[in-house]
């Protein structure tokens, strides 16, 4: 087998490798904000601050079964529901696929990379999401803690903050890896 024969398969190794460190990080990241929900929801008051205004003063409150229970589900749901849609992508017609030069990243040759780095880098993200909803669970639980219950503005802007810039590094790292560079493309061809 000669060198270049042996380099895709190494790339397609690497990708597979790549594709399940980023799915058993979100299976784990959900697992433990869904652990951790679960076992300190415990230690909330029969009814829980679940909604707090701009100055951080509670103005909302549920039972602690229902505020766990809408914790668990969205906590567990959403980031699954987010990975789930990039993995029916490639069942979906390209046609209503809204991807910058859509004809060069699904042509045959380069449709299975495109939909494997579409599904890791959502699972990214889902996780990303899975951990600020963590965050958010662990700012209500500190809230209550205090009486009256009181949410620390700066921190829980602090830790929003930290996912928005986490989030525009995502969608920054998505727009350049489908940006077409033409001369690369050239460079192949030639070879």
């Amino acid at each position: 087998m000669t060198e270049t024969n042996r380099q895709p398969s190494v790339r397609r190794a690497l990708r597979l490798a790549d594709s399940r460190r980023s799915m058993a990080s979100l299976a784990a990241s959900v697992v433990a904000v869904a652990t951790y929900v679960s076992l300190s929801g415990r230690s909330l008051p029969a009814y829980v601050a679940s909604h707090f205004a701009g100055d951080g003063t509670a103005n909302g409150y549920m039972p602690r079964s229902a505020y766990v229970a809408f914790m668990l589900i969205v906590s567990i749901s959403l980031p699954l529901v987010i990975f789930a849609s990039a993995r029916v992508l490639p069942h979906v017609p390209a046609s209503l696929l809204n991807l910058p030069h859509r004809e060069y990243w699904l042509a045959p040759e380069r449709r299975a990379q495109t939909y494997a780095f579409l599904q890791d880098h959502t699972a990214h993200f889902a996780t990303m999401l899975a951990i600020f909803l963590g965050f958010v669970h662990w700012r209500v639980v500190a809230a209550n803690a205090r009486h009256p219950a009181v949410l620390e503005p700066i921190v829980f802007v602090g830790g929003l903050l930290v996912f928005l810039v986490a989030l525009v590094a995502w969608i920054a790292l998505l727009a350049a890896h489908f940006r077409r560079d033409d001369s690369k493309s050239k460079t192949h061809r030639a070879a």
